[in-house]
């Protein structure tokens, strides 16, 4: 099994990691083939190419990572819910880091948005962090999937408005001490909460 290395910046301590099980979601790590086919934009650019297929994907390539996000369907009916799977892989032929702002963060950050602009974060049931930043390390060729399941509510009781809503997968590329002025690798599929 390929194995990234985690270097948590605050504490010093570096460890390896294999299958994790998040609160909430689910990830698994290992040689990947991206759930979403996607035209790479031109060598050395570093530019963004969004793609989407009709089954319900979208994907991102940004300096060297392959970042897809993807549902089974298009709308949910009330009780119905999202399964949303986030894919990161690392297409170049050298390792690739990316930092996660605290201990107990999933490994890819989703969130939904809606029309008006609020971001809720999935799972909606997360415990919370330690404040630390983790340095993630996918060596060539090396990615993992990401599953985390949205019952279309805001904290886990009140239910959102019927609408469209933006499903936000992304990561913070680069051993980073902080988020200003960083775009991150960003991927996006929208769906449709029915009433």
């Amino acid at each position: 099994m390929a194995v990234g290395r985690l270097l948590v910046g605050a504490l010093g301590l570096s460890f390896f990691v294999g299958a994790v099980v998040l609160a909430g979601g689910g990830c698994s790590r290992g040689p990947t083939r991206p759930l979403v086919q996607s035209v790479a934009p031109p060598a050395g650019s570093g530019a963004a190419a969004p793609a989407a297929d009709a089954g319900g994907g979208a994907a991102v390539h940004q300096g060297g990572f392959h970042l897809a996000v993807m549902t089974d369907k298009p709308e949910y009916r009330p009780g119905e819910t999202v399964v949303i799977q986030a894919t990161l892989s690392n297409l170049s032929q050298e390792a690739k880091d990316y930092t996660i702002w605290g201990i107990g963060d999933p490994q890819i950050y989703v969130a939904a948005v809606g029309a008006g602009g609020e971001e809720i974060s999935l799972p909606v049931d997360r415990r919370g962090s330690l404040p630390a930043k983790v340095y993630v390390t996918l060596q060539p060729g090396e990615g993992f999937t990401y599953t985390v399941k949205w019952d279309h509510t805001r904290d886990g009781t009140a239910r959102v408005e019927p609408g469209k809503y933006a499903l936000r997968a992304y990561v913070y590329p680069g051993r980073l001490q902080d988020r200003a002025g960083v775009t991150p690798v960003e991927a996006r599929r929208e769906v449709s909460i029915l009433p």
